[in-house]
């Protein structure tokens, strides 16, 4: 996988550590329901089953669109962590980037339910302290583990920089 830089850019001395989408199967059950009201409209149209005309191009067109929307809702949310700070960009009509310094990190919360765990999926919150928002979410990311134990390392090391650059 590419590692993009953020919209916003790197600053002075900024390392990318670890960069994300949000992974495509956190959509599965839209993308199951999607598949199956189009087999169910296929199968009108070659007359496995009996559906009207209306009904059959409705299911057809639910279908798509909820394909459709997880593909591009999956591709539009990029989540990036460095040595500095945290961003998640979502793009898609707009650009919306919420970004926070690691110190400003208070906690960090992960969540994965079980299918999730099963298919090595998760959520992780950070929260943070004197922003404008409650947190920064990156959801449904493959090894949340990895990228929690990530933000972690980094924020220590943040604090050990900086801890030495202010005695300078």
């Amino acid at each position: 996988m590419s590692s993009p830089i953020p919209y916003t850019g790197l600053k002075e001395g900024e390392k990318l550590l670890w960069y994300g989408r949000r992974s495509l199967i956190s959509y599965l059950r839209r993308i199951i329901i999607g598949a199956i009201l189009i087999v169910l409209a296929v199968m009108s149209y070659i007359g496995f089953i009996s559906l009207s005309i209306l009904t059959r191009d409705i299911f057809l067109l639910i279908g798509i669109v909820l394909i459709i929307f997880a593909v591009v809702r999956a591709r539009a949310n990029m989540y990036y962590v460095t040595n500095i700070r945290i961003l998640h960009e979502y793009r898609l009509f707009g650009r919306s980037i919420r970004e926070t310094t690691l110190d400003k990190i208070t906690d960090i919360v992960f969540n994965q339910g079980f299918f999730e765990r099963l298919l090595n999926l998760g959520s992780v919150h950070f929260s943070t302290a004197g922003t404008g928002f409650l947190g920064i979410d990156f959801k449904g990311i493959k090894d949340p583990l990895v990228v929690r134990g990530l933000v972690i390392n980094a924020k220590e090391e943040y604090f050990r920089v900086t801890k030495t650059n202010f005695k300078n």
